[in-house]
C-alpha cells in the first residue's frame, strides 16, 4: 500500500525516475511522500549496495544469493568465483586432450581439478534447488538443465565405472563443455542475445529454410559438374575427375553440402 501511494503520487506529478524511486527508503511517513518532504539523492549518487540480499524470507534471500549476482556485494563476488571456476574447468577440459600436457601434469592433477570444480558446481546447484520456490519450474528452466548436464557426467562415471574407452563415457565427457554456457547466467549481454534470438525465431526459421533450399540446389549443381567419372580403386567404385588419380571430393550430393555451406556463408 505504501509503495502504491508513492507510485500514484509520482505518476500524478510526472516526476518518476530511477533516482527518485531510490529515495523511497529515506521516506518516513506517507504524509511526507505526499508533501514531497524527503531528501533527494544528489545527482549522480548511487544508493549504497547491500552486503547480503535484503528482501524476502531467509529461503528467498539464500536463493537470491546464489542465483542473482545483483542482489548484493557478496553474491557478486560469488558469481565472479563461479565464472572463474567455469573458465578454469574449460581450460582443463581442453588441455586434457593434449597428450604431452596430460602426461606431464599427471593423472592426480586432472582428477583433483575435476573433483574440485564439480564439488563447487554441485553445492551451488543443490542450494539453489533446495531454496527454489517452485522446484519443478526450477528443473525445467534451460539454464538449470545446462547446470545439471555439466555435473552429471562426473557422478555417472563414478557410480557406473565406465571403461576408459567407452563410447558412452566419451559422450559424458563431451557434456562437460556445457559448463561454458553457465556463463550466460552471469552475463547481461549473453542473456540479451539469447532473448533477441528467441524473439526472432520466425525470421531465423525462414532464413534457415531458404538456406536449406540453396544448399540442396547448389550442392546438386556442383556434384554433376565436378563429380568426374566412375572408376574402381582398391575394389571400390569412386568418382575421379579427369586428369586426377584420386577420388573426387564431390562424390555425392550430401558430400557436397560442406563445400556449398562454407561457400555460401
Amino acid at each position: 500500500e505504501y509503495m502504491g501511494e508513492y507510485s500514484r503520487y509520482m505518476l500524478s506529478t510526472q516526476q518518476v525516475n530511477e533516482v527518485e524511486l531510490a529515495n523511497l527508503h529515506r521516506t518516513k511517513t506517507r504524509a511526507q511522500v505526499k508533501a514531497g518532504a524527503y531528501q533527494p539523492l544528489d545527482e549522480g549518487e548511487i544508493p549504497a549496495a547491500t552486503l547480503w540480499p535484503q528482501n524476502g524470507s531467509l529461503r528467498q534471500r539464500t536463493f537470491d544469493f546464489f542465483d542473482n549476482p545483483n542482489s548484493g556485494i557478496l553474491p557478486r563476488f560469488f558469481a565472479i568465483w563461479i565464472i572463474t571456476l567455469i573458465l578454469y574447468s574449460t581450460v582443463v577440459f581442453v588441455l586434457e586432450t593434449v597428450r604431452d600436457v596430460k602426461v606431464k601434469m599427471g593423472s592426480l592433477f586432472w582428477e583433483f581439478s575435476e573433483t574440485f570444480c564439480v564439488s563447487w558446481f554441485t553445492v551451488e546447484y543443490s542450494i539453489r534447488f533446495l531454496t527454489a520456490g517452485d522446484r519443478l519450474r526450477f528443473l525445467r528452466q534451460p539454464m538449470n538443465v545446462i547446470d545439471l548436464l555439466a555435473i552429471a557426467p562426473f557422478y555417472l562415471d563414478a557410480v557406473f565405472h565406465f571403461g576408459g574407452r567407452s563410447t558412452f563415457l566419451r559422450v559424458l565427457r563431451l557434456m562437460r563443455i556445457f559448463r561454458v554456457f553457465k556463463m550466460g547466467k552471469y552475463s547481461a549481454g549473453m542473456q540479451m542475445l539469447a532473448n533477441t534470438m528467441s524473439k526472432s525465431f520466425d525470421t531465423l526459421l525462414l532464413l534457415s529454410i531458404y538456406l536449406a533450399i540453396a544448399l540442396v540446389v547448389f550442392s546438386a549443381m556442383i556434384f554433376f559438374a565436378e563429380c568426374g567419372d566412375p572408376m574402381e580403386i582398391d575394389g571400390q567404385i569412386v568418382f575421379v575427375r579427369p586428369g586426377q588419380d584420386y577420388p573426387s571430393p564431390f562424390s555425392s550430393i550430401p558430400a557436397s553440402f560442406w563445400w556449398c555451406l562454407v561457400t555460401m556463408t
